[in-house]
């Protein structure tokens, strides 16, 4: 499933039927010239209302996968992602790392993110926007 978000939409190409009743649907805006698209073609934009489920705590799946961790190891695991995002991957190393020792080597984002770093042994890319683009 190809999901994408920002500020306030989601954007789902094949999974309309997810939606609460009360989301909205509109089709993306792919104007050129001057500055009016989003890039986006024809997907659509997803308005999802305050009343979608929080899951976080409402889906058991998920609640289930997050149950390994304590508050603060999820504060030092942000702290981890901040730094990464920010391009301070010596940082976001040293959280990562803690987060693997919590965990037993078994918190599967450590692991992806502290490998890919790795790649760039542990130094941003100077072209760094904070993501991976592929």
């Amino acid at each position: 499933m190809l999901l994408l978000a920002t500020s306030n939409s989601l954007f789902v190409p094949d999974m309309l039927n997810i939606l609460p009743q009360d989301a909205s649907v509109r089709s993306g805006n792919n104007s050129s010239g001057g500055g009016g698209g989003d890039g986006l073609g024809d997907l659509p934009a997803i308005k999802i209302s305050n009343d979608f489920p929080n899951i976080w705590t409402d889906d058991n799946d998920v609640v289930r996968a997050r149950s390994h961790f304590s508050g603060k190891q999820r504060q030092v695991w942000q702290l981890g992602m901040d730094a990464f995002e920010a391009g301070k991957w010596d940082v976001a190393r040293n959280h990562f790392d803690d987060v693997l020792k919590w965990s037993d080597g078994k918190d599967g984002p450590s692991c992806h993110l502290l490998g890919r770093m790795k790649e760039y042994n542990f130094e941003a890319p100077a072209s760094w926007q904070g993501f991976w683009q592929s």
